[in-house]
C-alpha cells in the first residue's frame, strides 16, 4: 500500500501495488472489510498519492514512461470510485506530476516538475495544472512562473483557496529547501508564502480547514495559515 484517502469518516480507498500494477482497495465500513477495485492503466507509473472525493471522483498523479530514465507527466482518473480508470488528457510537454486534487465536481488542481527525469531529483521549475471538467482534460494553471520549484503536494479545502508545497533549488550547486505558495483565485494565480527556513523540501500538505493546514518533509511538520479569498 502506498497511499491513502478517505472522501468521508468511514469510506476509504487504498492504492495498492502487486508489484507490476497499481490498483484500488475499497471500504465503506472504515476499514472492517475491504473490496478489491479495479486497476489503473499498466503504463502509469510514479503514483505517490491518491485523492478521492465524495461521488465517486478519485485522481493519481504520476507519469507514463516516454524512453529509459523519462516520463511524460499523466494523471489516472475515475469517476466510479476506482472501479475503472483512464488517462486523462495532459499537455504533451508535462514533466513528471505528483499529486492532484479536485475540489467539488469540476475544479482541480496537479503539480509536478517540468522534469521528465524519473530516477533521480533533478532540479528544475515547477509545474502547475488546471482542470475545469472534473479532471478529465487539464491545461497550465497560470503563465507565470511557478514559485514553488519541483511540487510535491497540493491542498484545496475551498473552490477559492489552494496551497502547494515543494522545495526551492537554492545556491550552486542547488540545494533544495521547503517551499510554500498559496492561491486565493481557484488556483489561476499562485504567490510565494512567507516561511520559517526549512532545510528539507516539503513532501506533503493536508487542510483540515479552510484556514489552516499541516505540511510536512523529512523531519520537519509545520503549520500554515492560509489567507482569504481574494475581493471580487
Amino acid at each position: 500500500m502506498t497511499a491513502v484517502s478517505c472522501a468521508s469518516v468511514t469510506d476509504c480507498s487504498v492504492l495498492v501495488s502487486n508489484g507490476n500494477q497499481l490498483s484500488i482497495a475499497h471500504t465503506a465500513d472504515f476499514g472492517q472489510t475491504w473490496q478489491q477495485r479495479g486497476s489503473l492503466p499498466p503504463t502509469f507509473l510514479g503514483a505517490r498519492d491518491l485523492n478521492c472525493e465524495a461521488g465517486g471522483m478519485c485522481l493519481v498523479a504520476g507519469f507514463v514512461p516516454t524512453m529509459p530514465g523519462h516520463g511524460q507527466g499523466a494523471i489516472a482518473l475515475s469517476a466510479d470510485d476506482g472501479q475503472t480508470w483512464a488517462l486523462a488528457t495532459v499537455p504533451s510537454n508535462v514533466g513528471v506530476l505528483r499529486d492532484a486534487t479536485c475540489v467539488g465536481t469540476s475544479m482541480c488542481l496537479a503539480v509536478g516538475t517540468t522534469a521528465t527525469t524519473v530516477s533521480e531529483v533533478v532540479p528544475a521549475q515547477g509545474e502547475l495544472l488546471r482542470s475545469s471538467d472534473g479532471g478529465h482534460t487539464w491545461a497550465a494553471a497560470t503563465t507565470a512562473p511557478s514559485p514553488v520549484d519541483d511540487a510535491y503536494g497540493v491542498a484545496c479545502p475551498t473552490l477559492e483557496v489552494c496551497a502547494v508545497v515543494g522545495t526551492n533549488w537554492v545556491g550552486q550547486p542547488p540545494v533544495g529547501t521547503g517551499a510554500v505558495a498559496q492561491s486565493r483565485d481557484g488556483g489561476a494565480q499562485f504567490a510565494a508564502s512567507t516561511s520559517a527556513y526549512i532545510p528539507l523540501p516539503l513532501m506533503a500538505i493536508s487542510c483540515p480547514t479552510a484556514s489552516a493546514c499541516v505540511v510536512v518533509g523529512g523531519k520537519t511538520v509545520g503549520r500554515l495559515r492560509l489567507l482569504t479569498p481574494a475581493r471580487r
